[in-house]
């Protein structure tokens, strides 16, 4: 059990710095292309191709940003009313919560899968850079397991810990 539990800490650990670095990169890129943007536009010529690559980067960093605030109780939740629950309540009601939010996730997961097969086996391509569309729609399948794994995980803790767990990572606690 301990073996498995240092494994499980390494693999949180790694996805929480590649996560991280996607968020950081795509924040960090749209800041650049935008800005370079808005000089050109003002002072030259606008940059053909910012709008596609502004387009991915907000793909990306909204999907790899959804699982990231599950995994760290940072999404929109009813945590004032939850606390304010009886705990015989309150601890099931997050089980619930966690369970329809994970099926949701896996079934837009399962969605997101045919749409990016219907696009690949079409051909299309992006207007500017003429670059395969569905390259940009490999991130949302990602983005959906990950968070539905994510609420899988908080689902699994509050059945495994007496606690009532907001996420895999934090306990449900007002802030």
């Amino acid at each position: 059990m301990k073996y498995f539990k240092k494994i499980s800490n390494i693999l949180l650990k790694i996805n929480y710095i590649i996560e991280a670095t996607l968020i950081s990169i795509g924040i960090m890129g749209l800041v650049i292309i935008l800005i370079a943007d808005a000089f050109a536009r003002q002072f030259f010529q606008s940059l053909y191709y910012a709008d596609e690559i502004t387009r991915f980067l907000i793909i990306l960093v909204t999907f790899t940003g959804m699982s990231y605030a599950a995994r760290n109780a940072r999404h929109i939740r009813m945590g004032a009313i939850l606390e304010m629950l009886p705990p015989k309540i309150e601890k099931p009601l997050m089980i619930l919560v966690a369970s329809v939010s994970s099926f949701t996730m896996f079934f837009l997961y399962f969605f997101s899968i045919k749409y990016l097969i219907h696009i690949k086996s079409v051909g299309q391509v992006t207007p500017v850079l003429r670059t395969p569309y569905w390259y940009f729609l490999i991130i949302p399948p990602i983005g959906f397991f990950m968070t539905g794994l994510q609420y899988l995980l908080t689902c699994l803790k509050n059945f495994i810990h007496k606690d009532v767990w907001a996420s895999p990572v934090r306990k449900n606690e007002f802030e």
